[in-house]
């Protein structure tokens, strides 16, 4: 590990985790969580379904063998990437496909860009995933750098300090404007509560992603019911739902018709 550049969060730091032959660096901020969201992602492992059955564990694997033997692109979409950690996790885990990486805050995105460009699979978009495209408004609660929260409104104040408006940008027009000969694979979304008001809009995009991967809010947002809007929209589908290791974030699997 070796310190680099400088920034807000402190020295630019790159921790290099090995996997087995091979070996990935990503940068980090010193003095803030971006070490312990790398370590997370690639040690828990949240977006593998490691502690279910072979059948489960493997389904999203399966899925993307099928695609790709195919001659078909897949498509991950990374919604809330922060620096980088899941984006480049599953250009490693799933090298033929394209993934779309995309994080408001500026940050974030700085250090997203510089993490992934050895794997240019990879499209950064700077911008919040909203149930409508246009605007919404930039929010720190002052909890940590995976903490920002995009949303439409905070008319009592308690989202934080006011960063001002991103771009937001709908599932379906992030779809049409990097999905062009692609087959959706796997949504992973973690937004800090903006759920409530992506799955509260129009779902239709739901139906083609075979498996999504979300961290809920419920623990961060006492009281706000911010899961109901994606519970009642994958309940109405006659989706899967699992749990699949010690972390907070689910799945929502697709059946066969």
């Amino acid at each position: 590990m070796s310190g680099a550049d400088q920034d807000e969060g402190g020295a630019i730091r790159e921790l290099t985790i090995h996997l087995g032959d091979r070996s990935v660096v990503m940068a980090y901020r010193d003095g803030t969580k971006d070490r312990y969201t790398l370590e997370e992602t690639w040690t828990k492992h949240p977006y593998r379904l490691s502690r279910h059955p072979v059948a489960r564990r493997e389904a999203i694997d399966a899925t993307y063998g099928r695609l790709v033997a195919a001659g078909k692109t897949p498509l991950i979409l990374d919604a809330g990437a922060n620096i980088g950690a899941s984006a480049v996790f599953f250009a490693w885990r799933y090298p033929e496909a394209r993934i779309v990486a995309v994080e408001p805050e500026p940050g974030n995105f700085a250090l997203l860009e510089r993490n992934v460009r050895p794997y240019p699979q990879v499209r950064c978009v700077q911008a919040a995933v909203a149930a409508t495209d246009g605007e919404v408004q930039l929010f720190d609660p002052g909890r940590s750098t995976d903490a920002y929260r995009a949303v439409s409104a905070d008319p009592g104040g308690e989202h934080g300090a006011a960063l001002g408006a991103v771009r937001a940008c709908s599932v379906s027009t992030l779809l049409r404007e990097h999905g062009e000969g692609a087959a959706p694979l796997l949504a992973k979304i973690d937004i800090e509560g903006a759920e409530t008001e992506l799955f509260a809009g129009d779902t239709a995009w739901v139906d083609l992603f075979p498996a999504i991967a979300i961290e809920l809010h419920d623990w961060m947002l006492p009281g706000k019911a911010s899961s109901a809007a994606f519970l009642k929209c994958v309940a109405e589908r006659g989706r899967d739902f699992l749990n699949p290791a010690a972390t907070d974030i689910v799945f929502s699997l697709r059946n066969p018709d």
